[in-house]
């Protein structure tokens, strides 16, 4: 879901706060708060980025506990006493559930809220609501429907689609017999070409992908990507960013280069700022 201005911020849905925490909150503040207020929240940002991870989340479990009780205690002074109230506090408990039941994402709520709107649908009149619910589900089962409507199945792994003849393709696949494409599912992602969903971390460097390649006599989807040749932290308090995969990327090299689709370590959010782009893992929902 894109996120709404801040100006809508009283009609936000809860994935709207999520994506603003996880993602385009740091750069969205950026400049428009105080330092104080500013490295503040980058503490939250990064209390939660760890927990959410699946690659940090035991091993930074007691260092996101220490920047969130540092977000705590601080918050005190920023915002006053009155901020503290329950669910602030529970910040600081969060690490000891990462610990007993895994990163967050893995007992999240969404999936009972997003299969809320199919269930609504099964409502045809105000009276006995349950009941009717109750009715349709027990049909589906019995028929076999249940869990196969488009809507309640996975993208099939490792099928291209899309197809289209728009390029690019590198010199050395100009003359063999390939299929390209703008999306492929793999491992649990869209990887695609199209603008806002094509970055990717391959081999420790970021890109951007710019075709999918489907060659004869090739076993694995090819991938052309181009590469960033300039990398650096966006920010350095309280711990460098590019420790967690979080950097600022511009200058995109000329050259064209190729990768198998397993080659691909993250997928990544990415957000223009100024003239340069703020890269985030997607490892907190597949998408």
């Amino acid at each position: 879901r894109k996120c709404r201005g801040v100006d809508e911020i009283e009609r936000w849905k809860a994935t709207e706060f999520r994506q603003f925490l996880l993602f385009s909150g740091i750069v969205a503040l950026k400049g428009k708060l105080s330092q104080v207020m500013y490295e503040h929240f980058l503490l939250l940002f990064i209390g939660i980025h760890c927990l959410t991870s699946p690659v940090l989340a035991q091993s930074h479990a007691d260092y996101a506990q220490d920047i969130l009780c540092m977000f705590v205690d601080q918050a005190r002074h920023i915002y006053g006493i009155e901020f503290l109230f329950f669910i602030v506090h529970s910040l600081i408990h969060l690490a000891s559930d990462v610990k007993m039941y895994g990163p967050l994402d893995a007992y999240s709520a969404f999936p009972f809220e997003n299969y809320l709107g199919h269930l609504k649908w099964l409502v045809r009149k105000p009276q006995f609501p349950l009941q009717q619910v109750v009715r349709r589900l027990s049909e589906r089962v019995q028929q076999g429907l249940f869990g196969n409507r488009k809507s309640d199945r996975m993208p099939v792994d490792n099928i291209p689609k899309k197809e289209h003849m728009k390029g690019p393709v590198p010199m050395q696949y100009v003359l063999v017999d390939c299929i390209q494409f703008e999306q492929i599912y793999y491992n649990g992602f869209f990887l695609s070409s199209c603008k806002g969903d094509n970055c990717v971390k391959i081999h420790n460097s970021f890109y951007f992908i710019r075709n999918i390649l489907s060659v004869y006599n090739v076993d694995e989807h090819v991938l052309v990507i181009q590469k960033f040749t300039r990398v650096n932290d966006f920010f350095e308090y309280p711990y460098n960013s590019r420790h967690f995969d979080v950097v600022r990327c511009e200058r995109l090299s000329d050259e064209l280069e190729t990768a198998y689709v397993s080659e691909v370590q993250s997928k990544l959010v990415s957000l223009p700022y100024k003239e340069t782009f703020v890269l985030f893992p997607l490892n907190t929902a597949r998408g």
